[in-house]
């Protein structure tokens, strides 16, 4: 709660967590025991995008000695890159006036649509791929009490929320539906000749195609061998792939994770200079074996194969910023015995958010205070403008 000795400031919503493309409901609860000077009450949500990763590279170096260039050195240099965007920063008013406002209590409902087309939320801090990270997409929902003159300071409150996009065929109650991916594919060999085996079908459904982080996906995997060959072996597996931009900050810099908010104040970005260097990484974040199919089996109807991938609670949300994306597959994976060059695969996209905070963290934004019988002001209803590409 903001507060100060001449008003407070308050926000309530039921639940930290929405849905890009719904609306997001609250109200904001002003006490003012005496009356005050203000501007008006404001009500803003700001979505920040954040990158800062560290690679090493190896450069070439001229060393001199006595004044003069002696020879050239290869060294390695750990390179620090990063970016930094403010991508919506709206602030719309909810109680506009140029005075005094009266002493007494006070709440203003509000509502809002999200644009589909914003970013999810994403966290990804630490030792990860073999690198140190510190990359985010926040979102802070701020109410103030703007009083006039310079030596005035605003009374204001945020929370911070999470915005996850549906997975795709989202439906409408909110419940993700199955998804389903398959392929159909030539086996070749290689010890005797290239010509065709026969072929591969495979048939894979999950349960749905959106998940939070640490739950379980269930897939289901009808598989025709129309072949002579062995796959003694299939597994399943979620794949991550993580695509970065960002502009070098430093060499050798005594950087961690956690010290974003230095850089992101020391190289603000301009929107659309940030690309100057890239990372792109993919990587199996939980695995699953399972059976063989053989040559001529059918693992169809009642003998499909069962499996079940963890996703971690760890696992960084799905997500499709400017400088972040990242994007999770289900994958399907026949092994042959050896004697084959194909591997038969099947990659089936889903969605991946991140883990809900725990009811403690927010539940304090889901009530209003104490001993209070306010005065309700007009509902005030709006639409978050999506920021244009830069």
């Amino acid at each position: 709660m903001g507060n100060s000795a001449s008003a407070n400031i308050y926000i309530e919503i039921p639940k930290v967590e929405f849905t890009l493309g719904g609306t997001v409901s609250g109200k904001v609860h002003i006490s003012a025991p005496q009356p005050i000077e203000t501007c008006g009450v404001f009500l803003k949500l700001t979505g920040v995008e954040q990158t800062s990763w560290e690679e090493e590279k190896t450069k070439t170096v001229k060393t001199e000695e006595n004044g003069e260039e002696n020879r050239e050195e290869r060294k390695c240099v750990r390179c620090l890159y990063g970016a930094y965007d403010t991508f919506l920063n709206q602030e719309v008013p909810l109680w506009q006036h140029d005075g005094f406002m009266q002493a007494g209590q006070f709440e203003i409902p509000f509502s809002f649509q999200l644009p589909e087309s914003l970013p999810s939320s994403f966290k990804l801090v630490g030792n990860k791929f073999g690198r140190r990270f510190d990359c985010s997409i926040s979102y802070r929902l701020t109410a103030a009490f703007k009083r006039p003159g310079f030596f005035k300071s605003d009374i204001s409150h945020h929370v911070d929320v999470l915005l996850h996009a549906p997975g795709p065929q989202y439906a409408a109650v909110r419940v993700s539906v199955q998804a389903e991916a398959s392929a159909n594919q030539d086996i070749y060999g290689c010890c005797c000749s290239c010509r065709s085996q026969g072929k591969f079908e495979i048939a894979v459904k999950s349960d749905k195609n959106t998940y939070h982080a640490g739950e379980t996906a269930s897939l289901q995997a009808q598989v025709k061998n129309l072949t002579a060959v062995d796959f003694p072996n299939t597994s399943g597996a979620l794949t991550m792939t993580l695509k970065l931009r960002g502009k070098l900050l430093g060499e050798n810099v005594n950087w961690s994770p956690g010290d974003m908010g230095y850089w992101s104040g020391q190289h603000k970005s301009t929107r659309g200079i940030y690309t100057d260097e890239t990372f792109h990484h993919t990587e199996s974040v939980s695995q699953f074996q399972g059976p063989g199919v053989f040559g001529g089996d059918l693992r169809i109807d009642d003998r499909a194969i069962p499996m079940s991938v963890n996703i971690p609670n760890y696992a960084a949300a799905s997500t499709q910023g400017q400088l972040i994306k990242s994007e999770y597959h289900l994958m399907f994976t026949a092994v042959p015995d050896g004697c084959c060059t194909t591997n038969p695969t099947v990659a089936l996209p889903v969605t991946v958010t991140l883990l809900p905070p725990p009811v403690s963290q927010w539940q304090q934004y889901s009530a209003a205070p104490t001993d209070w019988h306010p005065q309700t002001l007009d509902s005030i209803g709006f639409d978050v403008v999506a920021p244009s590409a830069p």
